[in-house]
């Protein structure tokens, strides 16, 4: 399947719409018909998402990066731009799907029957949540991001929508990297800083997030942003090309750098490590990326502030901010231990948490646990555990692989990225980020096209056997193609 003229429109003009909404977001926030001009944005995207699932995906991952400078209503419920298109895009796609089954739809993987086990531990939490209503919301919110994995993860051409999608990714990475170094640098820059995070650095005083209202969500973004472009330089046999995926990946690093996120420098380090070992096409590349991957941590650390943050990495015990993770560990355990079946409920770790309080926690208020291995168990259960177990037990199945996949052509900056998303969820909780689901979307797509994963066949009159790295273009060349 190839993208026709029609859709090749709708791309441009989603590509229009996610501009203008930058633009909107940089220079008419504040104003007071900001939202009013945000929703007429909005409602053009959604159209146009709904319209065509090639610009549904520009769209779908571009608008999270907005943020809290993308929120179009306050009340009864917080409603953002991306929120829009994603129900458009989703609506847009079951149509089609309805319509016409697309090859793309009669596959699934191990790491598809992960996904579906936590949204169904996620189900099954709410009605013996400590708290039904936050736990129903909560549900319905990962419900809704599991349709964007569907989305991401399905459309077709498959290897056209990776770049689409990676190209997004940088795009919105390097401009809130930008408007990062801006708010860090620049005084009385238009866009402001929605929270207060001092560093303690007489250099840069404070925490820039650009869009975001917490750092720790911007470095998200910028992490997977540096890793694509991080790969697609190691890729590039232009020049030029070479280049500019080059600066745009420094600029989402320095983006990093500023955000002062122990969680983005960890994941950053991890995810750069392992892209280099799986991507780079020769020895020497590995030896030359190494050097510079050395010298940009040696900067990184020795600007002042930085470094300081860095160290209370490995010397969390005179970190209270880092201390707090660990005593929340022991409570998510806790918790689960009251709780083994069906856990405490999504999303209601804050309402449970007073019956559980560890008096040496210094965070307030404590609204998660802060370590996703042990919280999913916590609020989900038994079944939450194993959708963990499924995910990370098939993940280093697929990094045993990755080498000879990347081999192949095809681009593996998405499971580079997941080992970094994985090393950050000892810091955090990211089954909310929306760029976190965008990774997972991205390695459910390579296992589906580019045939290295464990694929079951759904449709009638097939051989619905399991069977480890089969490809199934060689069976159905309908389904992708090898990149």
């Amino acid at each position: 399947m190839s993208t026709t003229e029609s859709d090749t429109k709708l791309i441009r003009a989603a590509w229009v719409i996610v501009a203008m909404m930058f633009v909107c977001a940089f220079s008419l926030n504040g104003i007071s018909h900001y939202m009013t001009v945000l929703m007429v944005l909005a409602l053009v995207g959604a159209i146009v998402a709904a319209t065509s699932t090639q610009a549904g995906v520009v769209l779908v991952v571009a608008t999270p990066a907005l943020d809290s400078f993308g929120i179009l209503a306050t009340r009864p419920q917080v409603i953002t731009v991306f929120q829009v298109v994603l129900i458009a895009s989703v609506a847009g796609m079951l149509y089609r799907v309805a319509r016409a089954r697309d090859s793309a739809w009669s596959w699934f993987t191990v790491w598809d029957v992960g996904i579906l086990l936590f949204l169904v531990a996620a189900a099954v939490s709410v009605p013996l949540s400590q708290d039904v209503a936050r736990s129903l919301i909560g549900a319905i919110e990962i419900a809704a991001l599991i349709g964007m994995y569907a989305l991401l993860s399905r459309a077709v051409p498959a290897d056209e929508s990776r770049r689409r999608i990676g190209a997004t990714v940088v795009f919105a990475g390097t401009v809130s990297a930008l408007i990062a170094i801006g708010q860090a640098i620049v005084p009385h820059f238009p866009v402001p800083l929605l929270e207060n995070h001092p560093t303690g650095s007489s250099l840069f005083p404070a925490r820039v997030s650009a869009f975001f209202a917490n750092p720790n969500s911007l470095a998200v973004l910028l992490v997977l942003a540096a890793m694509i472009a991080t790969g697609w330089a190691l890729r590039s046999r232009a020049v030029r090309e070479r280049l500019a995926w080059t600066a745009a990946g420094l600029v989402c690093v320095l983006g990093v750098a500023l955000t002062f996120s122990r969680e983005g420098l960890v994941g950053l380090l991890v995810g750069v490590v392992a892209l280099i070992l799986f991507a780079s096409p020769s020895s020497r590349t590995t030896v030359a990326s190494f050097i510079v991957v050395l010298a940009l941590a040696a900067g990184v650390l020795a600007t002042p502030g930085i470094g300081e943050r860095a160290s209370s990495i490995y010397g969390f015990r005179n970190d209270p901010s880092a201390m707090d993770r660990l005593y929340l560990s022991g409570v998510s355990l806790d918790m689960f231990r009251n709780h083994p079946v069906v856990g405490i409920g999504i999303s209601a770790f804050m309402s449970a948490y007073p019956r559980y309080a560890d008096p040496r926690v210094t965070i307030s208020p404590v609204t998660d646990g802060h370590q996703m291995p042990f919280s999913i168990p916590a609020e989900t259960g038994v079944l939450g555990l194993a959708a963990e177990l499924v995910m990370a037990g098939f993940l280093l199945y697929l990094l045993s692989k990755t080498k000879a996949l990347s081999g192949t052509g095809t681009d593996v900056s998405g499971v580079a990225a997941t080992c970094a998303f994985f090393a950050m969820s000892l810091f955090n909780v990211f089954y909310y980020a929306e760029y976190f689901w965008v990774t997972l979307a991205w390695v459910a797509s390579i296992l589906g096209s580019a045939s290295l994963g464990i694929v079951i066949d759904t449709r009638k009159g097939r051989n619905r056997k399991w069977s480890p790295f089969r490809r199934v273009r060689a069976e159905h060349p309908e389904v992708g193609q090898q990149e």
